[in-house]
């Protein structure tokens, strides 16, 4: 015998609690599949690596009443600066800046451009919010091992033998979805043969709200800075057979290398986290709907981080699934209906192509220790600085306005 819901959510992550979070007071019993306990994803504080939140995902969070709580431990980002540099000449003096002023222009709105949030506390916000809804059930140590679909219903069967049915199933598990797998969704992968090494720092002088986006010829080297004026969260990325060796490197000796791409900018620092590191891949699903199933962010689209949108991009595919959903049961329709979420797949793919374009175009565009490439992008980078249309895209792309 089959439970009945109206959506399944399988993953019980960053995507899959949003989405239950956007779903929630809608009137609908929504299930969430969790393989871990939930007492693992509370207490977890093994991942010490932090999220960029955009000015779409703040607007999206405010609307489901999740702002406030994911705000008290976010830092603002007021000025994003975007060097170009290399080992040779140093850091190029034809840079790109972003500011809280030139988001008051474009927008008309007194607003950071966008925030930094330590994961553990996104994370713990989400569950305990969902946790406090009625209508959202999470089931906590299964995993979707079956799915069958008929024309009004989706069936899947947990690893306990168990069956729940619903007119919608999301899947939102990430990367390597096991979901995906089942629904045969084919997707197209690319290695960069680069590794993110990522860490916190303490530091002397305050970061004044202000990222830094360094780029060397090995990948870019992130300054994010956290609610502590005096702690930065960093994402650095460097060629895969080098990852290892800095990974191991004694911990002065790696200070060094960091002080190297950092400057003298936030004065003394010290590590306030151990490194961590995570290789750098392109993946994303040839189509985002299955039947009554529907791919959402990193499990439909994984991009590289170099611009800090991926959470981001997955929070716009929730909007927008949450968004339909909501006009579906206004008009008395399906929550799993055809055109509905073929109407998701199109408008949520779009999007997502532009941003997979432009990261994996700048992450070769900047990768690069090309001489040509490398006075090609600089002068491209003060063209982008001086033209004010080409500059007010950019900003809007970076706050996903």
């Amino acid at each position: 015998m089959a439970d009945n819901f109206d959506i399944i959510i399988s993953g019980g992550g960053f995507a899959g609690l949003t989405a239950a979070a956007g779903l929630s007071g809608l009137g609908l019993k929504i299930a969430v599949i969790e393989f871990q306990t939930l007492d693992k994803i509370k207490n977890d504080l093994s991942d010490k690596r932090t999220t960029a939140l955009s000015y779409f995902s703040k607007k999206f969070f405010t609307k489901i009443g999740l702002w406030d709580g994911i705000e008290k431990n976010a830092g603002a980002i007021n000025d994003i600066k975007i060097i170009d540099a290399d080992y040779v000449n140093g850091d190029s003096k034809l840079n790109l800046n972003f500011s809280k002023s030139d988001v008051e222009a474009e927008l008309g709105e007194n607003t950071p451009m966008g925030f930094i949030t330590e994961n553990h506390h996104l994370k713990n916000c989400l569950l305990d919010f969902c946790l406090n809804q009625p209508d959202i059930k999470i089931i906590e140590k299964q995993s979707v091992t079956s799915i069958e679909q008929s024309p009004i219903s989706v069936e899947v069967t947990l690893s306990d033998n168990s069956h729940l049915t619903a007119k919608l199933l999301i899947a939102a598990e990430g990367r390597n979805s096991s979901t995906k797998e089942l629904l045969k969704i084919k997707t197209f992968d690319k290695d960069y043969n680069q590794t993110a090494i990522t860490f916190n720092l303490n530091h002397e002088f305050s970061h004044h709200q202000t990222a830094i986006e360094r780029f060397m010829p090995t990948g870019p080297f992130a300054v994010l800075p956290m609610k502590n004026p005096l702690q930065s969260s960093i994402v650095w990325t460097v060629e895969r057979p080098t990852a290892q060796f800095y990974m191991q490197m004694p911990e002065g000796e790696f200070l060094a290398e960091v002080e190297k791409r950092l400057g003298d900018t936030l004065g003394k620092f010290e590590l306030a986290t151990p490194r961590s590191s995570y290789p750098l891949t392109l993946k994303y699903a040839q189509k985002y709907v299955e039947g009554r199933c529907a791919l959402v962010a990193d499990t439909a689209h994984g991009i590289h981080p170099i611009a800090g949108q991926g959470f981001n991009q997955g929070v716009k595919d929730i909007a927008l699934l949450c968004e339909l959903v909501g006009e579906n049961l206004e008009l008395g329709l399906d929550v799993g209906d055809a055109a509905m979420l073929t109407k998701y797949e199109k408008t949520s793919k779009s999007d997502n192509m532009q941003m997979i374009l432009a990261t994996d175009i700048f992450n070769s565009l900047f990768s690069n220790d090309n001489k040509i490439i490398s006075a090609a992008r600089r002068i491209g980078i003060k063209g982008v600085d001086k033209i004010s249309p080409i500059k007010r895209f950019f900003i809007k792309r970076a706050m996903g306005a």
